[in-house]
């Protein structure tokens, strides 16, 4: 009974892990989701990083998830970048999310985690950094704010293009990383990854190496 118990527990782990990310990168992805062309660049070289690894390595379903994910993208960004004709809203931001989010998942299993997360990462880092900053603070973290890194810098006098540009140049290196993960044996992916947390770090830190930081708002 107890060996029964302790191999249901084991297997449940994953399922608990898979439903956190996914509930925790769908949310983040609609958070980040607040200027020109953010989110759009962001999938469409997710989507890309996956489907050049996916045919790469032969891995038939990345490469599937990632053409329809950068296809997608790809057609939306016209709409929405540099000026903005359509937005993606809470329905549109949810369902990129939720179709990152899972491929992410499947891709794990097929290529490995590291191609399937670090092109997402920075999104998780902002999100996360923004919300732990906010509970330091004492502010309530589910309330609407505009504390996120790419927001600070439009609030410094960025402009839309040139935050998600810079944005997306992240992202892209981000991508590289996990790019090289995928064809990397064990011991050669310790590079990608901590290229990637040094590339996370570097733009969570942007606002105050370009502006002396732009203080958080209050509320």
């Amino acid at each position: 009974m107890s060996v029964a118990i302790l191999q249901d527990g084991l297997l449940s782990v994953p399922a608990v892990i898979s439903v956190l990310w996914f509930a925790g990168y769908v949310n983040a992805f609609n958070f980040m989701d607040g200027i020109n062309g953010i989110s759009g660049t962001h999938a469409a070289i997710a989507g890309s990083t996956w489907l050049l690894a996916g045919a790469l390595t032969g891995a038939s379903t990345a490469a599937a998830i990632g053409s329809i994910v950068a296809a997608g993208a790809l057609g939306f960004l016209p709409f929405n970048f540099p000026s903005a004709r359509a937005f993606l809203g809470d329905v549109g931001s949810y369902f990129f999310g939720a179709w990152l989010a899972a491929g992410a998942l499947i891709i794990a299993t097929e290529i490995g985690i590291a191609v399937a997360v670090l092109p997402l990462s920075l999104y998780l880092s902002d999100t996360g950094w923004t919300l732990l900053a906010r509970l330091r603070r004492g502010l309530p973290w589910h309330q609407p704010h505009r504390d996120h890194v790419y927001q600070r810098l439009v609030r410094g006098g960025w402009s839309h293009a040139r935050t998600t540009g810079v944005v997306a140049a992240f992202t892209l290196l981000l991508g590289a990383s996990g790019f090289a993960a995928s064809t990397s044996g064990l011991v050669g992916v310790l590079v990608p990854v901590v290229s990637a947390v040094v590339l996370n770090v570097l733009y969570l830190s942007v606002p105050s190496l370009v502006f002396d930081d732009v203080p958080a708002v209050g509320g």
